[in-house]
């Protein structure tokens, strides 16, 4: 299951943010802005790829720059398939969906 979130920050605003209990990993994708995203440094067109496989390691702070920041999160299992990365966008080679989206 993939649970993709919107995040929109103002300039200067915090975000303390906590992975769901099931899923073991998370990736933020910042399109416009800049920040820091557990104490690191992150810029626009800039993913961070966060493990979430202990209780210790859920928790995360987002802070936006000296501008707003626009990203994307993606929280999910690990599918333990190899990805196929070009440019800025990706491609898993097994999605796995959850019964109730199924059509």
């Amino acid at each position: 299951m993939l649970c993709p979130i919107p995040v929109c920050l103002q300039a200067g605003t915090t975000l303390n943010f906590s992975i769901a209990d099931g899923l073991d990993t998370c990736m933020l994708f910042v399109y416009e802005g800049a920040g820091t995203i557990a104490g690191r440094a992150i810029g626009p067109k800039s993913i961070a790829l966060l493990d979430a496989t202990s209780n210790d390691a859920r928790g995360f702070e987002l802070v936006a720059g000296t501008e707003s920041l626009a990203a994307m999160l993606f929280a999910g299992k690990k599918l333990n398939e190899p990805i196929a990365w070009r440019e800025f966008r990706f491609v898993v080679r097994l999605i796995r969906l959850d019964p109730a989206l199924r059509g």
